[in-house]
Formats: structure tokens, sequence, C-alpha cells
């Protein structure tokens, strides 16, 4: 289907919905191993997008649930400049949605781009079929202490501005417990993102942002709104490889508000968490799912975590 593009945004009267398939699987996962956990998720129905904004690339990749209306996950492969400036957070227009996600459900086996831009509420009827609205999350953070937890950070995009505001996307978030999210997830999100500055500077990593389990459902009493499934964790999975060595990790924490603060304890090899987590499925290609140095250097900084985040500026 045709979509009418007015500014880099879809005009109102115009809007087509259209799913645009793109095969990025060898953009965002290790060869061999792309969309991993579809088959032991439990998730019901998923669908593979390709995060773009109107008019523009895309830049990671989400496995995301239309039954639950969050991601499985989302991720891709990272870089991170020491010498190069960052842009500001953009204003978060929630009110945006997928126009890959306004017609018919999608194959599940066939990656399309996201197609991210406002609709215009006139074809949110029919866009929320399979996807959350803003509506569905407002309230929740007075009421309920949950945000819309990102997956894929804004933070670690914003050395590009159009990627990083292909982040605010409700298809890249998660019912999120206010003070974990503002507070545990976001020290272990700066330390990766200094991590990657610092020591491996202009290099690439696989990283994937993921939830897992049941808390709740959010809306379960507001007929108004669609049911979102509230994860009961989030797991972010760490691979680097320059073609000789190997390391990588898995962090798994409990989606509370009295995780106040990220821990050295909560670290695991990315088999000890397909196995406990996921039946076995793995998240990674072998040569990330069995590296050939373990944790490699974040060995050292799990082992002194508290001098880690004092050094890196992340408390």
């Amino acid at each position: 289907m045709r979509v009418f593009l007015f500014g880099g945004a879809v005009s109102a009267v115009d809007w087509v919905p259209g799913v645009n398939p793109v095969n990025c699987g060898a953009d965002y996962f290790r060869p061999g191993a792309e969309w991993p956990l579809e088959s032991a998720a439990n998730a019901g129905r998923t669908v593979r997008i390709c995060q773009n904004r109107y008019g523009s690339p895309h830049y990671f990749a989400t496995l995301f649930s239309v039954d639950d209306l969050i991601p499985v996950y989302s991720g891709g492969k990272f870089r991170r400049y020491s010498n190069q400036p960052t842009y500001s957070r953009p204003s978060s227009n929630w009110h945006h949605l997928l126009n890959g996600l306004c017609a018919e459900l999608p194959d599940a086996t066939t990656s399309f781009y996201g197609n991210l831009a406002s609709v215009g509420s006139a074809n949110y009827e029919t866009c929320h079929n399979w996807q959350p609205i803003d509506e569905d999350y407002l309230g929740n953070n007075a009421e309920i202490k949950i945000d819309r937890g990102h997956l894929v950070p804004s933070a670690i995009m914003n050395q590009n501005e159009m990627a990083m505001k292909t982040t605010f996307t409700l298809t890249n978030v998660a019912p999120q417990s206010s003070n974990f999210n503002q507070r545990a997830w976001n020290q272990l999100e700066c330390m990766v993102r200094k991590f990657m500055e610092r020591d491996i500077d202009g290099e690439d990593a696989w990283i994937y942002i993921g939830t897992q389990g049941t808390k709740a459902w959010m809306n379960e009493d507001k007929p108004d709104k669609r049911n979102v499934r509230i994860p009961a964790a989030y797991w972010k999975a760490f691979c680097y490889t320059n073609g000789q060595t190997s390391y990588s990790w898995v962090y798994y924490q409990e989606n509370e508000n009295d995780q106040t603060q990220s821990s050295p304890d909560l670290f695991m090899s990315a088999e000890t968490f397909s196995n406990t987590y996921y039946e076995g499925e793995p998240i990674f290609d072998e040569i990330c799912q069995r590296p050939n140095t373990g944790y490699g250097p974040w060995y050292g900084l799990i082992m002194d975590w508290d001098e880690y985040l004092t050094r890196y500026s992340c408390k």
C-alpha cells in the first residue's frame, strides 16, 4: 500500500495503513541467530519490527507481542564514540504510532518498517488493534507508580538525533516501576554507555533489552483502555567480539519499586540466562552465547561495581 508523506508526518486525510516489508535481521543480530526467543518467550503472537521514523532508515529491531502490547525485546548492534557530541533528549511524542501496525496483522516471520509518525486520532481505533496508544499509559504513573520504560534507551542513541527520536515509540516501551526505572536501571544503562565510550570506543556491541514474566496487567479495571502486561523483570544482554576475543553477559532484575540500586550479583552468563528463563534457547550465536573470555573486562567492573559506578559518574 502507498504511504503519503507531508513534511515527515502523515496527513490525517490521506493516511493509508500498510506493511512495508524489509529484511533487517542481518543488521541487528549475530550471524545465524536472527530473531531469537520467538518459540520460548510465551508472549502470544509476535511480530518483527525494524524500528524507524517515516522517511528515515531503521536503527534497531523489536520482537513485539501484539497480545501483551509490550516487546519481548528490543536491540541490535550499537556503537559509541568518546569524542562525538550528543543531542538533547527530544520531546516525548507518545501519541505517535507505527503505521506498520495499523492494518492487518503482519506475518510473524516477515520483518517490516515500523514507520513511526502520528497517524491522527481518527485512526486510533484501527491502529489500537496491535499496539498500545498513549491513553493506555496515562494516569498510571501516579496511580500505580509505573513509567513508560524504554527498552533501547534514548541515551545510547543520542549521538544520532533521528535514531534517538526513533526510540520514542510505545512498541519500544513496557510498564516499568518508577523507582526501578529512574534509579537502578538508569545506573545500568549509564554503565553500559560509559563502558562503550571508554573501553570499545568506536566499536560495535550487540545489546538486547527484554522483558520476562508477568507481574500484573495494567488497566484490568479500565474498560476504556487496553490491558498491557507488566513484566516481572527486565533483562539486558551484551556481547562484544572482534573476531578473536569475545565476551558477554546478561543482567536480570525484578521490576519492583524497591529495586533502587543496580547490583553486581544480578549478572550471569548468556548460557545460564537461557537455561534459567528460556528453556535453553540461546539469545546469541555460539561465539557470544559461550564466549572465550567469559565476562571479559566486565569482570573487573562487576567485582568492584560501586567503585565503577562512582568512577563512571553513574550513581
